[in-house]
C-alpha cells in the first residue's frame, strides 16, 4: 500500500504548534575566568499552569497536547550568564574551584487559556546557583580532601515559563556542605548535607494551586558515598 503523502495545510499546522526557539551565546576569557552566556525567545511554548479540572477549574471538557491545550500557551524571553573560575593557592588552602550561574526569564505574551497560568506565579524571575570548592592535597601521605558548598537561590519571582525553575519559590533554595576525599587515587569518598529553606508550605494551597512554597522544608537530609577504582 502506497502511503498518502502529507499535505501543505497539515505542514503548516504542526508547524503553528511547534515550540520554536531562537537564541545566541558566547563563551570567553576574563582574567583566568571562563564566561559563557545566552539569550533566547521562545515562541509558542507552555506556560507554567495551575492544575486543571475539566468542567470545575474550567468549562472547558477536554483538551490535548496540540491544538487544544488546556494549559496556559505564549511567548517568552531568557538569558544566563555563568562562570568558571580556579583559585589561585593561598593560607586557607591550596586550590579552589567556583562555579556559578545567574538565569532570568519573563513571561512576554500569553496566546492561548490566560486564565490558566499559575495564579502566584510572576512575569519575570530570577535564580541563581553556585558551587564552591577548595582543596587540600596531601593532607596525609596519599591523601587529598576537599569541601564544597553549594547554594541554590532564587531572589525575585515565581517563575511562570519554567517549572521549577525557583524551587522553593521567591527567597527559597537550598544549601549543601559537604567533605570530600581521594585516597592513593583509588578509593573516594564524601559525605554531604543538603538543607531546604524558604517559606515552608505544600505543592499545592488549598485553592488547588501551585503554591510556590518550600516543599522540601522538612525533607534535610545527609548522604555518604564510598568508592574503589580498581
Amino acid at each position: 500500500n502506497k502511503s498518502k503523502p502529507i499535505s501543505r495545510r497539515s505542514v503548516k499546522m504542526w508547524v503553528n504548534l511547534c515550540v520554536k526557539a531562537y537564541g545566541s551565546s558566547f563563551s570567553t576569557q576574563v582574567g583566568d575566568a571562563n564566561v559563557s552566556g545566552e539569550v533566547s525567545v521562545r515562541r509558542n511554548t507552555p506556560l507554567v499552569s495551575d492544575p486543571t479540572i475539566f468542567g470545575v477549574t474550567t468549562t472547558a471538557t477536554s483538551g490535548n497536547n496540540n491544538s487544544n491545550p488546556a494549559y496556559a500557551v505564549g511567548n517568552s524571553a531568557h538569558a544566563n550568564l555563568s562562570t568558571i573560575y580556579i583559585l589561585p593557592r593561598s593560607s586557607v588552602w591550596n586550590t579552589a574551584n567556583f562555579l556559578g550561574e545567574i538565569a532570568w526569564n519573563r513571561r512576554t505574551s500569553v496566546d492561548k487559556n490566560p486564565n490558566a497560568v499559575a495564579a502566584n506565579s510572576s512575569r519575570d524571575a530570577w535564580a541563581l546557583r553556585f558551587l564552591f570548592e577548595p582543596a587540600w592535597f596531601q593532607v596525609a601521605p596519599g591523601l587529598d580532601l576537599s569541601a564544597p558548598v553549594g547554594v541554590g537561590y532564587s531572589p525575585h519571582g515565581n517563575s511562570s515559563v519554567v517549572s521549577q525553575f525557583n524551587p522553593g519559590g521567591k527567597n527559597g533554595g537550598d544549601l549543601s556542605v559537604g567533605i570530600k576525599g581521594t585516597y592513593q587515587q583509588v578509593w573516594r569518598f564524601g559525605m554531604t548535607y543538603t538543607n531546604f529553606f524558604g517559606s515552608e508550605g505544600t505543592v499545592l494551597n488549598s485553592l488547588g494551586q501551585f503554591s510556590f512554597k518550600q516543599s522540601l522544608a522538612d525533607r534535610d537530609f545527609l548522604s555518604m558515598t564510598v568508592q574503589r577504582s580498581f
